[in-house]
């Protein structure tokens, strides 16, 4: 099992603007495995198969922004690893150039050796999620957090492109083989048609329900098809009319032509590749073999090769074109970790897995660690806390079942009165108090022994998406993705609310002093309320596109915030951002943990498997 978990001991000198930041490594990347030339990525993101090598790709691991450069007959080999600092790749058409983009907003390009090729390509304002390169090899287009498709112009970049439409971060472009239109698709709900000059086409075309994740062209250049989070893929000419009934089978990240143009594939939140025949789009066949979500797919020039890449089980896999195994899975370790909580006094991590269990990860030192394996569900452990006065832990599965453990690995009590995943747990060890929240809406709370006081279906109507205890005011306060903040008392009854028409909220954070509630808002800007009247003191509008944590110093005031680009900001209580942002995580920076001096935090990542210790020491 490969184990990553990074400490950093980062100073900020919150006074000086341009402030840089200064790491000491503590403990260093440990890795168990030592063939590293036959481990592969991590947590696989993005795919690309060489255009000139059918028995060759690139995939990025996100967990670290690495680009593997991977050949195949009886087994795989790595050829390269490119430290790229990447979440998307691309190959040139003529397979001599690849393409890599960042959470920086920049653009990269390298040979087939690894060596960078020339300066990077600068303008988007902050991730680049997507790139593709037009068929002649005089394009890029790239796809931004920034709402915007850039289109490069690779040999007069002064004559490069900014197209603007979308009015959320631009997840995935698609060059026409003809080389005359891209489409693109956002979170926003809505697709584009551009022409290669730059004029809109098509759009906004609004037949999904949700995210937009992915759209590809069909190999003749006359369709495109679209994957949405609504769970279904949709076919458009290029007036932008659906030119067929939407087809179901999974909520799909990914959808791909066949270069041939016989098939089109899509990857799915459920572990599924699906293959349909263009003829008859509706006659799916799908095939499971990934635990949990596939991020990454990708033909091979020939058509005869599918890859995927397993985004939780860290396996890559290559399909025949009848949906048989070419070879075994590329594997980079048994099981995935996830950084979950953090006991500051006794120096330990619990991490969770994909398999059902949970480890309790104790630093020693710099090379002195050990980790104790628990198993505790049926499947993923969404969520974990310390409970530090009774040396217990709580941990919260996909199973829909909340547990409580002793440190030595017992069982103490469990339920399982929820019937969806777990999604949040909010916990008072002062009022003996552990509440827990689901995908449903259901709100639970039992105490410390594990007797449950009260259940309240549809809490909410839609997930449950945080929870907090108030312990002065006693009260209990969840957030749901159906717009609503309510609060209620420790019987249950609510006694407060507030709605969000065109917005939720996904992230909360109470001061220690109980003064102050921040609330993270979807569309990225952080509320400042008085937790007493609950009026707004301010807003933030933190430009983190979504923020995934947030905390409040009572010790100087300032304000903590995380991003899903990975960046940390810190800002006054006025929403002036002091200093410069910081890249702490490649990915997803999912949770602040404040420390005890509320001067030192920790942010984990949700990808990276990193843990960073940042220090706030030099400030007025």
């Amino acid at each position: 099992m490969i184990l990553r978990i990074l400490i950093l001991f980062i100073s900020l000198n919150l006074t000086i603007p341009n402030t840089t930041s200064k790491a000491q490594v503590l403990i260093s990347e440990k890795e168990i495995n030592d063939e590293i030339v036959t481990k592969g990525p991590l947590t696989p993101i993005r795919l690309a198969f060489d255009p000139t090598n059918d028995n060759r790709f690139a995939v990025v691991d996100v967990s670290n922004g690495t680009i593997g450069l991977w050949s195949f007959k009886e087994k795989f080999k790595r050829e390269r690893l490119i430290d790229a600092k990447s979440v998307s790749v691309a190959f040139s058409p003529d397979g001599k150039i690849i393409a890599s983009s960042n959470v920086k907003g920049e653009i990269f390009f390298w040979d087939n050796e690894g060596k960078k090729i020339g300066e990077p390509l600068l303008g988007h304002e902050g991730s680049i999620q997507d790139l593709d390169f037009s068929p002649d090899g005089n394009f890029l287009a790239s796809a931004g957090y920034d709402h915007t498709v850039r289109i490069w112009n690779l040999k007069n970049i002064s004559k490069s492109k900014i197209l603007r439409g979308h009015s959320s971060w631009v997840r995935s472009i698609s060059f026409s083989p003809d080389n005359n239109l891209i489409a693109s698709s956002s979170i926003d709900g809505n697709v584009m048609l551009w022409t290669i000059q730059g004029n809109l086409k098509a759009g906004p075309l609004k037949g999904h329900k949700k995210w937009v994740e992915s759209v590809s062209f069909a190999p003749d250049s006359k369709s495109f098809a679209s994957a949405g989070d609504d769970g279904f893929i949709r076919l458009w000419d290029l007036d932008g009319q659906l030119i067929s009934a939407p087809l179901d089978g999974h909520r799909a990240w990914i959808v791909d032509f066949s270069p041939c143009g016989n098939l089109l594939a899509s990857s799915g939140e459920d572990g599924s590749l699906i293959l349909r025949d263009i003829k008859n789009l509706h006659n799916k066949r799908k095939y499971t073999k990934h635990l949990g979500s596939v991020q990454a797919l990708a033909f091979s020039k020939n058509c005869n090769f599918i890859a995927t890449g397993g985004y939780y089980d860290g396996t890559i896999r290559i399909w025949n074109i009848d949906g048989s195994q070419h070879l075994e899975p590329l594997r980079s370790h048994p099981s995935w970790l996830r950084p979950l909580d953090y006991n500051e006094k006794t120096k330990e991590v619990i991490l969770g897995t994909n398999d059902g269990s949970f480890k309790l990860y104790k630093i020693y030192n710099e090379s002195n660690h050990s980790n104790i394996s628990f198993p505790a569900h049926l499947s993923w452990v969404e969520v974990a806390r310390f409970i530090k006065s009774k040396n217990q832990i709580v941990t919260g599965g996909y199973d829909g079942m909340i547990s409580l453990w002793s440190k030595q690995g017992s069982q103490i009590s469990y339920h399982k009165k929820h019937v969806t995943k777990i999604s949040s747990i909010g916990i008072s060890e002062k009022r003996n108090m552990i509440v827990s929240g689901d995908t449903g809406g259901t709100l639970i709370l039992i105490d410390l022994k594990g007797e449950i006081k009260f259940i309240i279906e549809k809490a909410h109507t839609q997930s449950i998406e945080y929870i907090i205890i108030a312990n002065e005011k006693k009260q209990i306060i969840s957030s749901g993705k159906d717009g609503k903040v309510k609060f209620w008392d420790f019987s249950g009854k609510q006694i407060d609310e507030l709605f969000y028409e065109n917005s939720f909220i996904n992230n909360m954070f109470l001061s220690s002093d109980e003064e102050i509630l921040l609330l993270s808002r979807y569309d990225g800007k952080l509320e400042i309320r008085d937790n007493n009247s609950l009026s707004i003191l301010s807003i933030i509008n933190t430009k983190q596109i979504q923020i995934s944590s947030s905390s409040i110093s009572t010790k100087n005031g300032f304000i903590i915030t995380s991003g899903l680009d990975g960046t940390i900001k810190i800002w006054d209580q006025s929403g002036n951002k002091i200093g410069k942002s910081v890249y702490g995580h490649n990915g997803y920076a999912s949770r602040i943990i404040l420390l005890e001096n509320e001067i030192d935090f920790l942010t984990t990542g949700y990808f990276d498997n990193k843990i960073n210790h940042w220090s706030l020491k030099n400030h007025n």
